[in-house]
């Protein structure tokens, strides 16, 4: 639709390192050439504490700050802003 929209990356959700799904899912990503540099560093783990902090209205650094949730989320923060500055 937007031909001038540009993918900033690829956000792995609900991991499992475990799951071999979810090891297809990177293998598949990291096998693509037009996929393989777009994969973020971060990765937001599976985590009951994201789907209980959604349904009590809060957010996971409200809900639960020191949890595996909200560490991967904030890794994704300082990775965007690492990525693209402060503006």
């Amino acid at each position: 639709m937007n031909k001038d929209l540009e993918l900033a990356g690829i956000l792995l959700i609900r991991y499992s390192k475990r799951i071999k799904f979810s090891q297809a899912v990177v293998a598949n990503i990291n096998a693509n050439e037009q996929t393989k540099f777009k994969l973020f560093k971060s990765i937001i783990r599976q985590d009951i504490v994201l789907m209980e902090s959604a349904a009590f209205h809060q957010s996971v650094f409200e809900y639960a700050p020191k949890s595996r949730g909200a560490d991967d989320y904030l890794n994704l923060a300082n990775e965007l802003v690492n990525k693209y500055g402060k503006n």
